[in-house]
C-alpha cells in the first residue's frame, strides 16, 4: 500500500471521531436519563398463607427488610393469576422469626378476597399462593448503582 492510502487507515477523520463521541455522549446520558424514570419495584418472594388469618412466610434475612405498610401481592395456586387476578394486601406488622429460621409476616388483604380483576374468588381456609412484598419503590437506576 502506498504511504497515502496508509496515513488514511491509521488517522480516522475528525468529523467522525467527534459525531462518535457524541453519538455514545447521547446514548449514555439518554439510558441514565430513562433509568432514572422508570420505576421498578424492589419485592421479596415467598409463601402466603390465605384464610382468616394471612400470613406470608419468607427467610429471616429478607424479613429483616419488612416493615408495616409494605404493599403485597397474592398469586392463589387454585386461581392462576392471569386469568383470575391477585390478592392484594399490606404488611401490618413487623414479621416474627419461628424456630425454623423462617419470617412470619402477617398481612391484611385490601379487599377481601376480591381479586384485582374484580372477581371475588372463593378461597378456602389456609389456601396456598406465591407472595411478593414490596420492599422499595425504586427506578432501574437506583437498582444499578446502590447509593
Amino acid at each position: 500500500m502506498s504511504a497515502e492510502v496508509q496515513r488514511i487507515i491509521n488517522m480516522p477523520p475528525t468529523w467522525l471521531v467527534r459525531w462518535g463521541n457524541i453519538l455514545l455522549l447521547g446514548t449514555l446520558t439518554s439510558s441514565l436519563l430513562l433509568g432514572s424514570l422508570i420505576p421498578y419495584p424492589n419485592t421479596l418472594s415467598g409463601k402466603a398463607v390465605v384464610g382468616p388469618t394471612t400470613h406470608v412466610v419468607v427467610s429471616a434475612a429478607d424479613g429483616r427488610r419488612i416493615r408495616p405498610g409494605q404493599r403485597v401481592i397474592i398469586s392463589l395456586y387454585a386461581f392462576p393469576s392471569e386469568k383470575f387476578g391477585a390478592l392484594t394486601g399490606q404488611v401490618t406488622a413487623m414479621p416474627t422469626v419461628d424456630g425454623t429460621g423462617q419470617a412470619v409476616v402477617p398481612v391484611r388483604l385490601n379487599e377481601g378476597y376480591r381479586s384485582t380483576y374484580g372477581q371475588l374468588l372463593p378461597v378456602e381456609p389456609a389456601s396456598m399462593a406465591r407472595a411478593r412484598v414490596t420492599v422499595a419503590d425504586e427506578t432501574i437506576f437506583e437498582q444499578v448503582v446502590h447509593f
